[in-house]
């Protein structure tokens, strides 16, 4: 009879930065309407994008339409600035994510991470333009 060793590998997940301004779009057409334990989320979009101050007062309809506008606009006269951005987090956070991982194993004892596609979606706030 022969004996078999099966060796698990058990993966972290791969975090990649990158741009998604139909996603952008679509969270924060999300957010405009979420208020949650006392706190509008709105606030955070209209923040970043000062220009969008008012539109959780307007339809849906309206809504989609000015965030579509907005974020056209907004990617189109900051597109290279954003891709520059996007790479120097990616460099930093390779820097960082090993340790951050051997960080996140210690603290929840090795717990298997889940299967699947995990999306983030914080550029909305990361990169101010001051």
């Amino acid at each position: 009879m022969k004996k078999y060793w099966i060796m698990f590998v058990f993966m972290t997940p791969k975090i990649n930065y990158k741009l998604n301004k139909a996603l952008d779009k679509r969270m924060s057409l999300s957010f405009l309407d979420i208020p949650v334990g006392g706190w509008d989320f709105s606030h955070g979009i209209i923040g970043v994008h000062p220009e969008l101050k008012g539109i959780n007062k307007r339809n849906k309809i309206d809504q989609k339409k000015e965030i579509n506008v907005h974020f056209d606009s907004f990617y189109k006269d900051h597109g290279q600035y954003l891709k520059k951005r996007i790479h120097e987090f990616q460099l930093d956070w390779n820097k960082v994510e090993k340790r951050y991982f051997q960080e996140v194993d210690r603290v929840f004892k090795n717990y298997l991470w889940p299967s699947g596609k995990y999306v983030f979606n914080k550029v909305l706030h990361l990169i101010p333009l001051k």
